[in-house]
Order: structure tokens, then C-alpha cells, then sequence
């Protein structure tokens, strides 16, 4: 007897195209040790105004009352670069690799999915952080590596990082199928029939993990995969 064999279709498939795009707008590098981009982004501008300030001063020298204004400006503006360095420095990662402000007080890192087609990826943990992706497929399996206050900042299976509001996420587990060709067993048993035929990339539904063995389930059809098979669970990691 033959064994049940139904092919995902191709539109279900993961493609980078459907998952993710780079957004249009202006895009700045994301550092773990500083995530205020504004800091980093403003200090030639910084440096800069205050070496003319400076020149302007000695030039004025005789004059007291404009010296002493240029004087407290660039101090002013010292303290202000200052206070920024600082502000970014109190959101920097522990040694645990959580972000001083934590969130939620649940583990991390953790998985979650995203709960909408259109998430907003972003350099840092505000909505002054420029947008460096859009993530697009909705129930996306992501990797929480760290909170601040609302904000998570989340890994995807391509290993691209960005934060998010807690708001974009769902505790729902979900999974990603990777490698090659998978075959998705009606049972967690590699002799038992095969339920489908999964392509990298395509997205379920995940509902349980053994030691080896995971329930998946992929455009209604359920089944398991072996742990090593998809992204969006850990390899000791064991719930029902």
C-alpha cells in the first residue's frame, strides 16, 4: 500500500521575499553596546559644533559676555552628549545577555511568532529607532533575546536582529522547516506513514516537543518532525 503523500503547495512556501523586506526609508547600523542610535549618529555633529564654538570663543575673547555665552553653550551641549552616552549605557546587556531594563520577567531567551503580516523591525527599542526590516508572514516564528520595558528584541531563523513592540507578538509557538525536503510522520516514528512533504521554509503551527520528536501541524495537515528538522524550538526544550 502506498504510503499518504501530500505536497505543501508552493504558495505556502517560506520565500525571503514573502517573509521579510529591507525597508525604503533611512537605515542605521544596530550595535548591541549601544542602542541609541542618536548617539552615535549625532556626536560628529556634536563635535563638530562644538569645535566651531570653541574657535568662535578665542576669536571673541575680548568680548566677555558673548565668550561667556559661547562657554556655557558648548558646555550644554557636552552635557547633553553626555547624558545621551549614559542613557544608552543604561540599556546595555548584563552578562546574562538581558538588557538592564527587563520587561516581562520571563525567561530569555524564548520563542514567539509574530501576530500580524506587517512588523515593524527596528534599530532600537523605540519608535525612534529607524525601521531596518519589515517582517511579513504572519505566525513567523522569532527568537526573544532581550527586553526593554515594552520592547523585545527579536532574532529570526536567518539569524537578523531587531526590536519590536511586545504588542507584535504572540506567545503562540510556531516553527520554520529547514534543510532540505522534510517528511512530515503521522506518528514520532520515522517507520510510521508520512503525513506530507514539507519544503524549507514552510511555517506550522507548533503544539508539543518529546526529546526528539515535535507535534506540528502545516495547512491542517498534523504530523511530527524530529527536533533537528525545523528552527523554533530548543534542543532540550520539552512542553506539551
Amino acid at each position: 500500500m502506498s504510503e499518504k503523500r501530500n505536497v505543501i503547495p508552493e504558495n505556502f512556501l517560506f520565500g525571503a521575499q514573502r517573509r521579510k523586506k529591507i525597508y525604503p526609508g533611512p537605515s542605521c547600523a544596530f550595535s548591541e553596546t549601544v542602542l541609541a542610535e542618536t548617539v552615535t549618529g549625532s556626536r560628529p555633529a556634536f563635535a563638530k559644533a562644538t569645535a566651531g564654538l570653541n574657535a568662535q570663543s578665542a576669536e571673541a575673547s575680548g568680548v566677555g559676555g558673548i565668550n561667556l555665552l559661547r562657554k556655557f553653550s558648548g558646555m550644554t551641549i557636552l552635557f547633553l552628549i553626555l547624558l545621551a552616552t549614559f542613557s544608552a549605557r543604561a540599556v546595555d546587556e548584563n552578562e546574562n545577555g538581558e538588557t538592564a531594563k527587563s520587561g516581562s520577567g520571563l525567561p530569555i531567551p524564548r520563542f514567539a511568532s509574530l501576530r500580524a503580516n506587517e512588523i515593524n523591525l527596528r534599530t532600537g527599542p523605540g519608535t525612534r529607532y529607524p525601521i531596518e526590516w519589515v517582517l511579513t508572514h504572519q505566525g513567523l516564528p522569532v527568537e526573544i533575546t532581550a527586553e526593554y520595558e515594552m520592547w523585545r528584541r527579536v532574532r529570526d531563523a536567518d539569524g537578523d536582529e531587531g526590536w519590536v513592540h511586545k504588542n507584535a507578538l504572540t506567545g503562540k509557538r510556531a516553527a520554520i522547516v529547514t534543510g532540505t525536503v522534510r517528511e512530515l510522520r503521522e506518528d514520532p516514528d520515522a517507520t510510521t506513514p508520512i503525513a506530507a512533504h514539507l519544503e524549507a521554509g514552510a511555517v506550522g503551527h507548533l503544539f508539543s516537543c518529546g526529546k526528539d520528536w515535535c507535534k506540528l501541524k502545516f495547512q491542517g495537515i498534523k504530523g511530527y518532525l524530529r527536533k533537528g528538522e525545523f528552527w523554533g524550538a530548543y534542543e532540550t526544550e520539552i512542553f506539551d
